[in-house]
């Protein structure tokens, strides 16, 4: 089995993390917003918490999420190489996150994404539901803990 591991990026990680969101999000980027700036990602890196992903010791993606006020686990960003994409990575990633979320008193995720992005559909298929809508992303979450006073009340 392969084991899927996070590691706190340092700057010596910026230029992996920025090729991989690059090579993923430019089109995206670009329909969305006009243009890929490099320098608006490079001068956000280190302002959440950020991570490498590896698998079995290689590098296959980066990640970066924060923890908000009201016990939601932000995830800001999250890309795989091409080459990892589509074989079970993500969910594995999103999987341990959900848990890392939970560990760290959080009782839901929240993450954004353009509708029109495969990942889209990633999360849709991982219950993550759409909360609303600002721009042109859409704010998905998955509670990760039953709310206060559902749930079946029997002894």
């Amino acid at each position: 089995m392969i084991e899927v591991t996070f590691q706190p990026a340092t700057i010596g990680d910026l230029d992996f993390a920025h090729d991989v969101t690059k090579a993923n999000m430019e089109s995206l980027v670009d329909k969305h917003y006009g243009g890929w700036d490099s320098e608006i990602f490079k001068s956000g890196f280190g302002s959440n918490l950020e991570y490498i992903i590896f698998a079995d010791g290689e590098k296959i993606g980066f990640m970066s999420y924060s923890i908000e006020e009201d016990r939601k686990l932000f995830l800001r960003n999250l890309q795989l190489v091409k080459e990892k994409q589509g074989q079970g990575f993500g969910t594995i990633v999103m999987k341990k996150l959900e848990n890392v979320a939970l560990k760290s008193g959080c009782e839901s995720l929240i993450l954004a994404a353009f509708p029109d992005n495969p990942a889209y559909r990633f999360y849709k298929g991982l219950k993550y539901l759409d909360t609303e809508s600002r721009g042109t992303l859409i704010m998905m979450k998955k509670n990760l803990i039953e709310p206060r006073g559902s749930g079946d009340q029997s002894p």
